[in-house]
């Protein structure tokens, strides 16, 4: 409810792939961390809002003034 039209996040995706009549699911994995926007919301609906939320607390500062821009 508090998120906005324009509102986004650039590493949620998931590969699908047919192969025969089988779906594959690729989940993309980060080389650095598993904590990322997918594995949260693997965890379910309040565990990927904590992340989004997060995002925006620690990414969504303008470097310079570090006021909020997102």
């Amino acid at each position: 409810m508090k998120r906005l039209d324009g509102d986004s996040n650039c590493d949620l995706e998931y590969d699908v792939k047919l192969n025969g009549k089988e779906i594959r699911l690729i989940v993309p994995k980060n080389p650095f961390t598993d904590d990322t926007a997918i594995n949260a919301l693997e965890g379910g609906r309040d565990s990927f809002l904590l992340k989004i939320d997060e995002f925006y607390k620690d990414t969504c500062l303008d470097p310079d003034t570090k006021a909020k821009f997102c």
